[in-house]
């Protein structure tokens, strides 16, 4: 293999890797932040680390994924430059070997054989190269169903973004005025970490202010997998759980969202409650 083609494809392999690793310490930050969203919640630090290194994996995946593109652009060229010098060479000493047959009967026999030599060198090299195409064929699919994966996550992550409720200012308003009764008490927010989650999450942030309630503890977040608008107590029904927790949910019916009221024993404390916002 001329050193050009084998430096393209050692390079090739590297970024291959590289796109790999990156896929792989994405799902593995996933994984990180749910647990430490969820059930290790004292590491905050180590939740934004993981944050963090999904971002930054995630970017690495699609830099190493145009770099194999163009790599393999490349090698496809350099491959075909290849092909084209060595036919060019045997052409041109079967041409001079035809040459010697004519001229001399006596070189008729070595022409024969260097004809014959050729012609197993080029057999040698087609077969080498349709190896060396059969290869990298493969390793063209492999990144093509990781893009396709990619492509189709964020279409789904789009599709979702696009079904989140709003509020307006005359319900902002409503919301504030019926939970008015509960000023003082506390209550968490967190949103699924996009825009229009965002949004809402910020609505309601106002109509807790207008009530005097208090919004501390809250959060964006890339790993819990919220759906919709989500009220969270420690217990489950007939438990014991906040007042306001019942208030609230009764609250956003009556603004026409249909709330999903949850318990997770591993979540709020016993006189907590979460509001939770995700795309349906």
């Amino acid at each position: 293999m001329d050193s050009t083609l084998q430096t393209l494809s050692q390079s090739l392999g590297h970024w291959q890797a590289v796109y790999i690793v990156s896929i792989v310490v994405a799902l593995l930050s996933t994984f990180a932040i749910v647990i430490f969203a969820f059930h290790i919640q004292e590491h905050k630090f180590a939740l934004k680390v993981s944050n963090y290194l999904y971002v930054i994996a995630s970017l690495l995946a699609v830099v190493a994924t145009i770099i194999i593109v163009n790599k393999t652009r490349s090698i496809d060229a350099e491959k075909d430059r290849e092909i084209k010098i060595a036919t060019n060479a045997a052409n041109l000493k079967i041409a001079q070997a035809d040459t010697d047959a004519a001229n001399a009967n006596q070189k008729a026999e070595e022409a024969k054989k260097a004809n014959l030599q050729l012609q197993i060198e080029l057999d040698k090299h087609e077969e080498k190269e349709k190896k060396t195409e059969a290869q990298l064929a493969a390793q063209n699919q492999q990144t093509a169903q990781f893009v396709q994966g990619v492509a189709q996550q964020q279409q789904g992550m789009a599709q979702q973004m696009q079904v989140t409720p709003s509020l307006n200012d005359t319900q902002v308003d409503f919301i504030g005025n019926q939970l008015r009764i509960y000023s003082g008490q506390n209550i968490q927010i967190h949103v699924l970490s996009d825009p229009r989650s965002a949004r809402l999450g910020n609505q309601f942030g106002a109509a807790f202010q207008k009530a005097g309630i208090t919004v501390n503890g809250s959060g964006t977040f890339f790993g819990p997998d919220y759906h919709g608008v989500m009220v969270i107590v420690r217990n489950a029904t007939p438990g014991p759980h906040p007042a306001l927790a019942d208030v609230l949910i009764n609250v956003i019916r009556a603004v026409g969202i249909m709330p999903h009221p949850a318990a997770d024993p591993n979540g709020p404390k016993e006189n907590e409650v979460w509001l939770c916002i995700g795309p349906e």
